[in-house]
């Protein structure tokens, strides 16, 4: 080999080295520059951390405030209601007394029996207004008639059953149902912000609209409450005069003759049926609004179950301006029939379905259990916007055909981990998921969200990310909101917004 042809291959061996050296160059920084890249967008998501765990302190900060402050307008609304009740139920007692005519000398009666006060009265519920509603005006009590020995066994029975049943109308012509229904009503009202507060605080972000349910509820409350008070004082009033009527059919039993027997049972027999007359009217102007408080009331308690689930799990990571909507138990039936156990989350961005259940491994003479494995883990985390359709679909089953199941299919899109997706609802509608489901797709749940987690969403909203994958320029697809960063699927880069 000539000299010149020598050393242009030893030119080249230096160019390709130089050209080595630099590619590994080039490779050492970029995987510098992707270190560096992980480490920035790991500090921005702990500094994001770190912000919604101040916001969230500072949520519960006020909520506390505000609990100290509604308890101790609670206790002042307490203390003026009992003293107003007691000054009504001593200015009832000695008009009544005044009013009162004396008993025949030859039967004394007994002493009356002190008027009942509203049951939020002896409790110490706080209640919506200091207006408290009237107790029913003090009632004789009637003392069981002295039978004569003459009687045969079987009349000595009867009376003393006439008398029971007296007895038992007595105290139910107070009426006391109505008051504690009423007080549950009213405590209701007070109580039921102060949990929406709490699991606003725990990161209940969609809270509005039980919020207007409340005040609406309120609303619908105050109308109806005068209606009640003037009823109850109306019904309070008769079946007193009717059980005066009933006395005295009751005092003259001590005979035992047929006729007078017959003549009480048909007294206390029309007694005990204006007393479920009176009840039944008087349920029938706030059952509804009970009926609906009630409601909501499950609805608090299966968002503090949800709240309380995802805390607990080790695999479910909210985004920053994620708000967690409902949970529901479910069976992933991706097998036929057949398919793992455990709970379906919606939240205003994803549909996620986390495995937990026990599973039996060994049994003992085929029955009874010997070991078992639990199981948690995250199987299924869907985009909303993958959600191609959903539809319902209802079985008969259980028992000799009767019951039903629910189940909800979806169809998804090509980012989604599967294509189709069969749940067995365990409790609850299908149709009611559905539609809250359909209700995140449309962005109209976003009108619940409470102002205290706007300012997240428009923070999330003005994140921007390349178009393109800046290592191999592959297309990169729109980022969630409140996404920190992106790992291209291509080639792997961490892509962080612009």
């Amino acid at each position: 080999m000539s000299n010149e042809e020598q050393s242009g291959e030893s030119a080249r061996d230096r160019l390709r080295q130089a050209a080595e050296q630099r590619r590994v160059e080039r490779e050492t920084e970029a995987r510098r520059q992707e270190l560096r890249d992980k480490v920035a967008a790991r500090k921005a998501e702990q500094e994001t951390q770190a912000a919604d765990q101040a916001r969230r302190q500072d949520l519960r900060d006020q909520v506390a405030a505000r609990q100290a402050e509604r308890e101790k307008q609670a206790a002042e609304t307490a203390r003026q209601r009992a003293a107003e009740t007691a000054k009504q139920r001593a200015a009832e007692t000695a008009r009544q007394q005044a009013a009162a005519r004396p008993a025949p000398a030859a039967r004394q009666p007994a002493p009356a029996s002190p008027a009942r006060p509203p049951t939020w009265a002896s409790q110490g519920t706080p209640v919506t207004t200091a207006r408290p509603l009237p107790g029913p005006p003090p009632r004789q009590t009637i003392a069981a008639p002295a039978v004569p020995a003459a009687l045969s066994p079987e009349v000595k029975r009867e009376v003393d059953r006439l008398h029971r049943r007296f007895t038992a109308a007595e105290s139910d012509a107070q009426l006391g149902s109505v008051y504690s229904a009423i007080g549950r009503i009213e405590t209701a009202f007070t109580q039921l912000p102060l949990e929406i507060d709490a699991l606003r605080a725990r990161g209940y972000a969609h809270s509005r609209q039980a919020e207007a349910q409340i005040d609406a509820f309120r609303r619908q409350w105050e109308s109806t409450r005068p209606r009640v008070e003037s009823a109850l004082t109306e019904h309070v009033n008769r079946l007193n005069g009717d059980l005066q009527l009933a006395g005295q059919r009751v005092r003259q039993i001590s005979g035992g003759t047929p006729a007078v027997i017959a003549a009480t049972t048909t007294a206390v027999d029309g007694l005990e049926s204006k007393i479920r007359a009176a009840d039944q009217a008087l349920r029938g102007l706030y059952d509804r609004l009970s009926s609906e408080l009630q409601n909501l009331t499950r609805e608090l308690n299966q968002i503090k179950k949800m709240l309380d689930q995802l805390d607990e799990s080790p695999d479910i990571h909210l985004r920053s301006s994620e708000g967690p909507i409902a949970v529901v138990k479910a069976q992933w039936q991706r097998d036929s029939n057949d398919g793992p156990e455990g709970s379906l989350f919606l939240t205003d961005q994803r549909l996620l379905f986390e495995r937990k259940e026990e599973v039996v491994t060994r049994r003992v003479l085929g029955i009874f259990k010997a070991d078992s494995e639990k199981h948690q883990e995250l199987m299924l985390d869907i985009e909303i916007a993958d959600v191609e359709n959903v539809t319902q679909r209802q079985e008969s089953g259980g028992f000799l055909g009767m019951g039903r199941s629910e189940f909800m299919d979806l169809t998804l899109g090509a980012n989604a981990p599967v294509s189709r997706a069969r749940f067995l609802l365990k409790e609850g509608r299908s149709a009611d998921w559905i539609s809250k489901i359909k209700r995140v797709q449309t962005g109209d749940i976003n009108r619940d969200r409470h102002e205290a987690y706007v300012a997240e969403v428009e923070a999330a909203d003005t994140v921007l990310f390349p178009t393109q994958c800046p290592s191999c320029f592959a297309a990169v697809p729109p980022a969630p909101r409140g996404v920190r960063a992106l790992t291209c699927e291509f080639c792997g880069a961490t892509i962080n917004p612009l």
